[in-house]
C-alpha cells in the first residue's frame, strides 16, 4: 500500500467541510487510513484530533466519527470558540494584539486532544505556523521519544489557527507564531517531502473548474454598492477591509500551491515516460546519461494526488462576498457543511482533481493542445 498523506487546509469554520468528507471517503473507500496527517489553522485543529487515532482504517474511521461529535457538540457557535474583548473592537485595537480572544477554544482542545496519543500514534504529524519574528513558516510536529508537556503542544496548535488580528498570536519557545496559513494554506509540500506517495487534499472553500481545470479565481464577487459609503461614511468598516483583503490573497496561494503540485506531477508523469525510450542512447553519452539520472529523481516524486472541496458555500444565504465567511461558527451552518461535505466525498465525479487527471494533462500536452 503506498504510504498516504491526509492533508488538511485551513478555513475556520468550513474546516466542517473536512469532517463531511471524509465521512464519505471512509464509507466508500475501503480500508482507508493515513500515514501522514498535516494541517494548517482550522486544517491543524481537525489534523491533531484525528492524529490521535493509532494506525488501521478502523481506527481513523472511528476518530472521524469522533471529530463529527466535537463539531457538533462542542462547537456550539463563537463563543464556544472566542469570545470577544471588553469594550468591543475599537478597545481590542488599542489596547489588545487581537479582535477576540481564543480562551474558550483553548479549553476545548486541551480536553479533546492529548499529544500522548499522537505520540504513540504512529502517525507523521505536523501542523504549520508563520513567525512574526523571522516570517519563516514553522512546521510543528510531535518528538516520538519526547516529552513534550500537554499545554505547550496545544499553544503551538493554536498557533497554527491564530489568523491576525483577528486571533492572537501565540508566544512559544522564543518566539511569536500566527497562522501556518499566511504562506502555507494547503501544505502539500510538507506532506511530500515527508515521503507521500499519495496525498488526499480536503479544501474548505467552493472551489468550481472552468472547463474541467481549475479556475484562476475562486472568491465570490462582491458588488460596487456593497462598497460605496453612505453620507456619513460608515458603510465600509477597516475589518471588512481586511476580510475581504485577505481572502483574495488566501485564494491566491490556495489555487497556486495546488495547480503547482498539479503541474509537477505531470512532468513527473511524462519523464516516467521518457527514461525507458532513452535506456539505449544513454548508454553511449555519458552527458545524457547525467541528465536523465537527474530526471529520474525527478520521476520518483511522482504521487497520485485527490484535491477535494466544497461545491457549495458555506453559508449559502449570506450577503454576497461572504457566503464563506470563515468566523462564524453557527451549529446549523456546521451541521450544513458536514452534510453537503459528506455528499462530495462520496460522489468522485465531483472531485477537483484525481489521478486520472494527471493522464490527461499529459496526453493533452503531447497533443500540443
Amino acid at each position: 500500500m503506498p504510504k498516504r498523506a491526509l492533508v488538511l487546509s485551513g478555513g475556520g469554520a468550513r474546516g466542517a467541510f473536512q469532517i463531511g468528507m471524509l465521512k464519505g471517503l471512509v464509507a466508500t473507500i475501503p480500508d482507508l487510513d493515513f500515514d501522514i496527517i498535516h494541517g494548517v489553522s482550522a486544517g491543524a485543529v481537525n489534523a491533531a484530533f484525528l492524529a490521535q487515532a493509532p494506525l488501521g482504517a478502523a481506527q481513523f474511521a472511528q476518530q472521524v466519527a469522533a471529530l463529527e461529535r466535537f463539531w457538533t457538540e462542542k462547537i456550539v457557535g463563537n463563543d464556544a470558540v472566542y469570545k470577544e474583548r471588553l469594550g468591543g473592537e475599537v478597545a481590542a485595537l488599542v489596547a489588545a494584539d487581537s479582535l477576540y480572544d481564543t480562551a474558550p477554544m483553548r479549553a476545548l482542545l486541551t480536553q479533546a486532544v492529548d499529544v500522548n496519543k499522537i505520540r504513540n500514534s504512529g502517525r507523521d504529524f505536523e501542523v504549520g505556523a508563520v513567525s512574526l519574528l523571522s516570517g519563516a513558516y514553522i512546521e510543528v510536529r510531535v518528538d516520538p521519544a519526547g516529552s513534550e508537556p500537554q499545554d505547550h503542544f496545544i499553544t503551538r496548535v493554536m498557533a497554527s489557527a491564530a489568523l491576525p488580528p483577528v486571533f492572537p498570536p501565540q508566544w512559544t519557545d522564543g518566539d511569536f507564531l500566527v497562522d501556518g496559513g499566511m504562506r502555507n494554506i494547503t501544505p502539500l509540500g510538507s506532506a511530500i517531502n515527508r515521503g507521500a506517495e499519495e496525498i488526499f487534499a480536503l479544501l474548505t472553500s467552493r472551489v468550481v473548474k472552468e472547463d474541467g481545470e481549475l479556475p484562476s479565481n475562486s472568491i465570490e464577487a462582491m458588488g460596487a454598492d456593497q462598497w460605496r459609503n453612505n453620507a456619513l461614511g460608515t458603510k465600509v468598516k477597516m475589518m471588512d477591509v481586511f476580510g475581504r483583503s485577505y481572502s483574495i490573497l488566501m485564494d491566491e496561494v490556495y489555487l497556486e500551491d495546488i495547480k503547482r503540485t498539479q503541474k509537477l506531477n505531470v512532468y513527473a508523469r511524462a519523464i516516467e515516460q521518457l527514461l525507458p525510450a532513452t535506456a539505449a542512447a544513454r548508454r553511449g553519452d555519458p552527458a545524457l546519461d547525467g541528465v536523465l539520472k537527474a530526471l529520474e529523481g525527478l520521476s520518483k516524486r511522482r504521487l497520485r494526488l485527490h484535491v477535494i472541496g466544497p461545491d457549495s458555500f458555506f453559508d449559502p444565504g449570506g450577503e454576497r462576498g461572504k457566503k464563506d465567511l470563515a468566523i462564524n461558527f453557527n451549529a446549523d451552518l456546521i451541521r450544513n457543511a458536514i452534510a453537503a461535505g459528506e455528499r462530495v466525498g462520496r460522489d468522485r465525479s465531483t472531485w477537483l482533481w484525481t489521478p486520472e487527471d494527471d493522464d490527461r494533462e499529459l496526453a493533452k500536452a503531447a497533443s500540443g493542445r
